[in-house]
């Protein structure tokens, strides 16, 4: 079985503390509520400390990070509801065992690189996010360089990045301004749906030339999708995936169907999906409109 450790070795180690890697980027030690996994992060990320989830995200010039940390539950058996009904594709998907902790790595490298990383301890669950243009972006590669299981790292590397310095402990810091007013946000009418769109393909680019984006669509409030007691009744299971535009005053503008389910499971999934709270697309310093493909998955166990 392969693990985490041959898996990134793809990353590539470099050379993390040089001045082509850092350049003017300040970093910032954090430690875990539970104080088992340990990380050096660009300084200036955004924190939501407002639920059961603490949620951190880092965007950084084309390198993205977030780190969820569930405050609650038993984090084995989230890591194996996980693997019961994930739709990973077979061949993206390593398991790992490091110390006292387990998981999966799921990657993806076509137009761009991205990378989840499931992680259960004795004490809490966690899921690292990470994407950028390339798996060798120097802010990535740092990061997960730095990454500390129980003390171990989480790659394999020539050259540690890990900050002996003291650790900022993130249950101790506050929600971020910013994340706290995109939470208050309420859409001001009635959001359009269209039922039976057909999704388009992906434009080769994502950004006109001469553009740059300073911070991607983030989500922040996601819900879950209820069961209807008819679908259950029925057995009826599967995946509802919708278009839904974000407009860049804060709220959901149209939400267009895809892919249905019967039962009432679509009514539900586009419910939840008004209930979305995110911060906007900036690029060139301004927030825009933006749509994304949102997934409800209903499964029966």
């Amino acid at each position: 079985m392969k693990t985490v450790l041959l898996l990134l070795c793809m990353l590539s180690p470099l050379p993390v503390f040089a001045q082509s890697v850092s350049g003017d980027v300040q970093w910032t030690k954090i430690l875990s509520p539970a104080r088992d996994l340990s990380a050096s992060i660009p300084s200036g990320f955004l924190l939501d400390n407002e639920s059961s989830v603490l949620r951190l995200f880092s965007r950084r010039d084309g390198a993205s990070i977030t780190l969820m940390i569930y405050k609650d539950g038993d984090p084995k058996q989230r890591l194996d509801l996980r693997r019961n009904f994930s739709r990973d594709q077979e061949g993206k998907v390593s398991r790992f065992k490091i110390g006292n902790f387990e998981g999966d790595v799921s990657t993806r490298d076509n137009e761009s690189f991205g990378m989840t990383v499931y992680i259960a301890s004795n004490k809490a669950y966690y899921t690292l996010t990470v994407s950028a243009e390339t798996s060798k972006h120097p802010i990535l590669t740092r990061f997960l360089d730095s990454v500390r299981l129980g003390g171990l790292p989480l790659t394999k590397q020539d050259n540690p990045a890990d900050d002996p310095g003291p650790a900022t402990v993130l249950s101790d810091l506050k929600t971020s301004p910013e994340i706290l007013e995109a939470l208050k946000k309420t859409n001001p009418g009635e959001i359009k749906i269209e039922h039976n769109y057909k999704e388009e393909p992906k434009p080769a680019q994502d950004r006109p030339n001469g553009t740059a984006v300073i911070r991607p669509l983030t989500i922040l409030r996601k819900r879950q999708a209820g069961y209807t007691a008819s679908a259950r009744s029925a057995q009826v299971s599967g995946t509802v995936r919708l278009n839904v535009l974000f407009k860049a005053e804060g709220y959901i503008g149209e939400i267009r169907v895809i892919d249905k389910l019967s039962k009432g499971l679509t009514e539900s999934a586009i419910k939840a999906a008004k209930q979305v709270k995110f911060l906007p697309k900036v690029v060139d310093g301004k927030p825009v409109d933006v749509s994304a493909t949102m997934e409800y998955g209903f499964n029966i166990y």
